[in-house]
């Protein structure tokens, strides 16, 4: 199978290219590859060139973008030259683009007519969040398959419509994988406790891959019929509490399903991540059976106020110190009547660095019944990286108190 993602947008910076991940996520779990991915400009020649190339070399191909109203979007052009054929207006596209704009109480304008073009061998594929219909073109017997860029209606139409095409051709063409997710454990640790495990790899690969919230190492046979099992449970024994999850189930799932489970809650108090550790609990369906909320206090003044961090501490100690870190959960358990409570205060960079606390100096803090730990971390990426580390360490600092077991299970 192959991808071609159309946009200048995709090519000079302005939009990151994540609909092809999304795709190869989702295929991965059937065991299907995807044998390659063009960006191309928004130029025809260009999109024709690389779906006339993927037609050649795959079974099914997935083109996103260029599929809107202006003049720019001209992808259904360039599937008409590869096949052969002259785009129609489909009569009943107009009438649905037209009864969709009413429904909303705008008139629709005359460049929208040209999301009803297709191909006369083609059939629309139906938009549940958007107005521009998808293109099915089945040529000389390969799908070649036409989604919005939009993000949120391509993974809708992929969902309804598309993945129930490609799926029959391709499953099953990748050798079974086994995720392995870790966190508190660097990429060379990772290597190092890999290499030292034992394992056996002259018919096993084991890849590496950094997430935001530490490093999946992906254990999978080198053909379709090697078993990678056996050699995950050599891995899984050597990782021991780095391990998370066995599978796709994400650092801050593992950490929430057990506050559910344990019939707890946590809030959140935070300097430099600024929001982001809260974020990440609400980001998951379904937090709100147990985070309850969170005080962002980047100045002293609101660690005061609302943390009710002692002045006479942060003069003594300063705002980034264990001491403050521990003062802030505490707070923050106290103020909103969670079970535990998670603070992260630091120097995020670039800047405010000193030589005592230079930049990347964050300390965590994680207050619960009865007793208060910290953790010091020495973070050597820039702001963005810094800010990201810090959450990804605060969610392990509470799941490795609270003894949460791993996500998931070998196959079987």
């Amino acid at each position: 199978m192959a991808l071609v993602m159309v946009g200048d947008e995709l090519l000079d910076g302005r939009t990151p290219e994540s609909n092809s991940r999304y795709i190869i996520e989702r295929l991965r779990r059937k065991r299907a590859r995807v044998g390659s991915i063009r960006i191309v400009p928004d130029r025809l020649e260009a999109i024709a060139r690389a779906i006339e190339a993927a037609w050649r070399e795959s079974v099914a191909v997935v083109v996103s973008g260029g599929l809107g109203p202006t003049a720019d979007d001209i992808t259904r052009q360039a599937l008409a030259r590869v096949v052969g054929e002259e785009l129609v207006e489909d009569e009943e596209l107009v009438d649905q683009l037209r009864r969709r704009y009413r429904e909303r109480g705008r008139s629709m304008a005359h460049s929208n007519l040209r999301q009803a073009l297709r191909t006369p061998s083609g059939r629309p594929i139906a938009n549940p969040r958007g107005t521009a219909p998808g293109l099915l073109h089945l040529h000389e017997g390969v799908p070649l398959i036409l989604l919005p860029g939009v993000p949120a209606e391509l993974r809708a139409m992929w969902e309804t419509t598309a993945e129930a095409v490609v799926l029959p051709l391709v499953e099953g063409s990748a050798p079974a994988l086994v995720r392995l997710r870790t966190a508190g454990l660097p990429e060379s640790r990772a290597a190092d406790r890999v290499a030292g495990s034992g394992i056996e790899s002259s018919e096993l690969e084991v890849g590496f891959c950094v997430t935001p919230f530490g490093v999946d190492i992906l254990v999978q046979g080198r053909h379709e019929e090697v078993d990678p099992t056996e050699g995950a449970r050599i891995l899984i024994d050597a990782l021991g509490s780095d391990l998370y999850a066995i599978g796709e189930t994400g650092l801050d799932e593992v950490v929430l399903d057990e506050l559910i489970r344990r019939g707890e809650t946590v809030a959140v108090a935070e300097s430099c991540t600024g929001g982001l550790l809260g974020g990440a609990f609400t980001a998951v369906a379904g937090s709100s059976q147990a985070f309850v909320g969170g005080i962002v206090a980047y100045a002293n003044e609101v660690k005061m106020r609302e943390l009710e961090v002692p002045e006479s501490l942060l003069v003594q100690h300063g705002a980034v110190s264990a001491e403050c870190a521990a003062a802030m959960a505490e707070g923050a358990r106290r103020r909103l009547g969670s079970s535990w409570a998670v603070a992260v205060t630091g120097v995020a960079g670039p800047g405010g660095g000193t030589p005592e606390k230079p930049v990347g100096t964050v300390h965590l803090g994680l207050a619960g019944e009865g007793s208060t730990r910290t953790r010091l971390l020495q973070l050597p990426g820039d702001r963005e990286q810094n800010r990201r580390w810090s959450v990804a360490a605060a969610l392990d600092l509470l799941r490795r108190e609270m003894k949460a077991p791993v996500a998931g299970s070998l196959p079987t």
